[in-house]
């Protein structure tokens, strides 16, 4: 999970908290859900068949999208748009990275 034993121990003794990016990686590595984990909700175990497993990149990906705020609601904003948009959004923004 390339998080230090004693990172880990401290978050466990509430010494330090535990942040979201850090659930998401225990989710992934132990099939342990991150939503029960942080909010005590959802069931204990992630449905393999409903989520799937990441790869490492699309963690940091997904990690990426979540710390920038600015990015997030891009993201967020793009996962309304209906499909038939998509085409147009993507030849927008690859212009704009010209």
């Amino acid at each position: 999970m390339k998080i230090a034993s004693s990172n880990l121990s401290r978050i466990a003794n509430r010494k330090i908290p535990l942040t979201w990016p850090m659930a998401i990686t225990f989710e992934y590595v132990t099939d342990v859900s991150a939503e029960w984990v942080f909010y005590g909700k959802a069931d204990m175990f992630v449905d393999k068949k409903r989520g799937g497993n990441f790869t490492d990149d699309e963690i940091r990906f997904f990690t990426k999208i979540k710390k920038n705020a600015e990015l997030f609601k891009i993201v967020k904003a793009l996962s309304m748009t209906k499909s038939d948009k998509y085409e147009l959004i993507l030849n927008l923004v690859l212009n704009l990275n010209k």
